[in-house]
């Protein structure tokens, strides 16, 4: 490419071919996560790690995201509310544990309680059960680890890395399913807000977190 921009400086060629050729890549977008397919990574999931799954479900069943389901604290559960802080939008949502995703039987607390089943003392509700390396039992699992982790998993189920599916389209799936089901307010369990809303919590810090209504 450097070569025919010094040709076109000198005058001996008109255009730069390199340069078209640079901008025909194509960008392939991501697929939509279905069910089916995410059922067929949780299958997996085991094979990869013993966290990875339980990953998936708190953040399919709790609409959360990566970085959210990653640092969920236990201490957050209050009475019958899960309290998440969004970090990326500085956002409280107040989910009930009575959640239920009737798509795959589970509620909140039922993801939770599946968690916890190792008997691993933790302040994380995804954590490490056998020490790993540097990660020792009970550790939180990294952002950057739930996205391996997924992606091994995805490989394992026989689905090809063109276009795949990241860990963060089980955020999407979360909305859809809820939406098809109809009982669930999507909107503040995704902690999506209107802009009257927005203005209100311009500070978010001290105030009371939004309901998720369901039912």
């Amino acid at each position: 490419m450097k070569v025919c921009k010094r040709g076109i400086a000198l005058g001996w060629m008109s255009s730069n071919p390199a340069e078209a050729t640079e901008q025909m890549k194509v960008k392939v977008r991501r697929s939509r996560l279905t069910m089916e397919t995410f059922l067929r990574i949780l299958d997996k999931a085991p094979q990869v790690n013993s966290w990875i799954g339980n990953a998936m479900l708190l953040a399919l069943v709790s609409g959360q995201d990566r970085s959210t389901v990653a640092r969920w604290p236990r201490s957050s559960i209050e009475g019958d509310v899960a309290i998440v802080h969004r970090t990326k939008t500085e956002v409280r949502i107040a989910i009930p544990l009575d959640l239920r995703m009737d798509a795959i039987g589970m509620t909140l607390r039922d993801v939770i309680a599946k968690c916890r089943s190792a008997h691993v003392v933790s302040q994380y509700i995804v954590h490490h059960t056998p020490s790993s390396g540097p990660m020792r039992r009970g550790d939180p699992v990294s952002i950057k680890s739930v996205s391996v982790a997924f992606t091994a998993a995805r490989r394992l189920a026989g689905i090809p890395d063109e276009g795949a599916p990241t860990f963060h389209e089980i955020r999407s799936l979360a909305k859809r399913t809820y939406v098809e089901q109809g009982n669930v307010d999507t909107k503040a369990l995704l902690g999506h807000m209107s802009d009257s809303a927005a203005n209100l919590y311009a500070d978010p810090r001290g105030i009371a977190p939004i309901k998720v209504r369901i039912g």
